[in-house]
């Protein structure tokens, strides 16, 4: 069953956890998983960049390193021309001005070979739009009951986009003047189910 919202909770997999709780899961989160804040700068500076393959190169091989299979990224990158794999990420930040942008952005980068399941092209997506764009991997698509898809990447992008401004207004930005994104959510989301110290 996905995140069930409450007033000021969340039950996930049949536990509640309460909003005022998240930023703790969130520090820890950051604190067990090394990367996370540099990537996203990177993610922002590759799309004001325009995608030079020098730096997406080493940004596939960063994410996949985070992600805990830094194999991936050398399949991705031997399996796909660099043009292509700039062009791919290029319509995925076009499609992040569509309806149903965390969808259009997954099926963009899901046309490159070995980044075709929602799990890894997530990973890159949540570098890059980390106030839509959560991870949806296997793991969290049995805890969570998102179908592993576009749609179910969609329908999660869309809870985590809600409960984040709900965590913004009942408790407050997740730094200063930066509210609460879906990225912020699901990874507290997945500290709480995973890493718990």
């Amino acid at each position: 069953m996905p995140i069930q919202i409450l007033q000021e909770s969340v039950v996930v997999g049949g536990h509640n956890i309460p909003f005022d709780n998240f930023p703790e899961w969130h520090a820890h989160h950051l604190n067990r998983v090394n990367n996370t804040q540099q990537l996203e700068q990177d993610g922002a500076q590759l799309i004001q960049d325009g995608f030079p393959f020098t730096n997406l190169e080493q940004f596939i091989r960063q994410v996949c390193r985070w992600g805990g299979y830094p194999g991936i990224a050398g399949r991705v990158l031997n399996k796909n021309r660099p043009q292509e794999i700039i062009q791919r990420f290029t319509d995925a930040i076009q499609a992040f001005a569509f309806a149903q942008p965390a969808a259009a952005a997954l099926e963009s980068l899901n046309h490159l070979t070995d980044l075709g399941t929602p799990s890894f092209a997530s990973k890159h997506l949540r570098f890059l739009r980390p106030d839509i764009c959560p991870v949806l991997d296997r793991l969290l698509s049995t805890d969570l009951g998102y179908p592993f898809s576009p749609t179910g990447y969609q329908e999660m992008s869309d809870d985590c986009i809600e409960i984040g401004n709900l965590i913004t207004t009942q408790v407050g930005p997740v730094e200063e003047g930066r509210p609460w994104g879906a990225s912020d959510v699901e990874m507290s989301i997945f500290a709480f189910l995973h890493l718990a110290p």
